[in-house]
């Protein structure tokens, strides 16, 4: 009997025994274009006391300040054909970088937030802190390709 095989963020294969369930989504994090203001967005790196990941994140703050958004942003990221179009976004944000964790790997996918959704991502096998020592993959966000392994 031969265990089922299940692609990893970079490619790489593992066995099912050592395959944990689900995405986990670090951190959200918004860049401007030179000369604008330091990047902005939301980490949800919240461990237990015991150090263990706690899978529940809130999103909490006062009306109009970027909840929704937050949420706009990740879907966008992981394949949604939108981004947030608001005026304060349009002018300040020039692209969007998501951070997740698929079966133990850090992988960072962004996509471009200026003018029109953007038809492709960029893909690092790394967290945000580490794309400068890493290679970008430019993959399509169409949802008729397959990218990374799954077809949507």
């Amino acid at each position: 009997m031969t265990s089922q095989i299940k692609p990893k963020c970079n490619g790489r294969i593992r066995g099912e025994d050592q395959v944990s369930t689900g995405i986990r989504i670090n951190e959200l994090k918004l860049t401007g274009g030179p000369g604008s203001a330091a990047p902005y967005g939301a980490s949800f790196r919240v461990t237990s006391p015991d150090g263990s990941f706690r899978p529940l994140a809130i999103i909490a703050g006062p009306s109009q300040t970027g909840k929704t958004s937050i949420i706009d942003f990740i879907k966008y990221c992981l394949g949604d054909d939108v981004h947030p179009q608001h005026p304060e976004i349009l002018t300040a944000v020039r692209s969007a970088l998501l951070e997740t964790e698929l079966n133990g790997d850090r992988c960072t996918i962004e996509r471009s937030a200026t003018g029109s959704s953007s038809k492709f991502a960029s893909v690092w096998n790394s967290g945000l802190a580490d794309i400068p020592e890493s290679s970008e993959l430019r993959v399509s966000a169409e949802p008729t390709q397959t990218l990374m392994g799954y077809r949507n």
